[in-house]
């Protein structure tokens, strides 16, 4: 048997054997009530923010939400646009999302900040790449 076949074998042991370790945790039966009380939550989530406080300049800050037709001679339909980013966007429609939902839990999945200033990684130029 070749290297790359023994490690390519193990592999799927090794994937079989994770998967498998998983199944008497979620196999049997819920210890919950059965007609125990129920609440209703909102869940909301936002990722790939990369710490973009401010919105983006020209055209990458705007989102088109309608069509009116131009008062010019010949009239032509132009977009309608709506500027949009940053994190004053985004706080004001959290919270209006929130309204009438006590029960809301908000959670970012990722990429919060990695464009600010003070969270940048030092320049890769000067390192040997990794291959």
């Amino acid at each position: 048997m070749s290297v790359v076949s023994r490690r390519r074998l193990i592999g799927v042991f090794a994937v079989g054997a994770c998967a498998l370790a998983g199944v008497p945790a979620t196999s049997g039966t819920s210890e919950a009530a059965k007609n125990g009380p129920t609440m209703d939550i909102q869940l909301l989530s936002f990722n790939d923010f990369h710490g973009n406080l401010e919105p983006p300049s020209g055209s990458s800050g705007k989102v088109v939400t309608g069509h009116a037709l131009d008062a010019s001679t010949p009239a032509k339909a132009v977009d309608v646009t709506t500027l949009v980013g940053g994190v004053e966007y985004l706080s004001t429609h959290l919270k209006e999302a929130r309204q009438g939902h006590p029960n809301t839990l908000t959670v970012a999945a990722g990429d919060t900040s990695e464009r600010r200033p003070c969270c940048r990684r030092p320049s890769t130029t000067s390192r040997p790449s990794r291959r």
